[in-house]
């Protein structure tokens, strides 16, 4: 449900606090369902988005880290290694806590 109403949601850059608390809260109690919106949401986007930093993908980021299973931080791990600089500094952040608090 929380998945669903981040991927719904209309937030605009006045709401980035309230989108990064949801991002935590499905990171603490959300299931292994949820882990393919947060893969495609860190990894996945335009060819341009990548390069931009994005809270959505911050987000994503830290969700994973929460979650803390093998599967989620496999995901950590690839964004981490991306081509891509927004993809892998919101890994990287994560790692060095410059994220958010996992």
């Amino acid at each position: 449900m929380l998945a669903q109403y981040i991927r719904n949601g209309k937030f605009d850059g006045d709401e980035t606090g309230e989108l990064i608390a949801c991002f935590k809260a499905l990171g603490r109690c959300g299931t292994e369902r949820s882990l393919p919106f947060l893969k495609e949401t860190l990894l996945k986007g335009g060819w341009l988005s990548r390069f931009r930093a994005s809270t959505l993908r911050q987000g994503a980021a830290i969700a994973l880290a929460q979650f803390g299973t093998e599967k989620s931080l496999q995901v950590l791990d690839e964004a981490a290694r991306s081509h891509f600089p927004a993809v892998r500094s919101a890994a990287q952040a994560v790692y060095t806590g410059e994220g958010g608090e996992p």
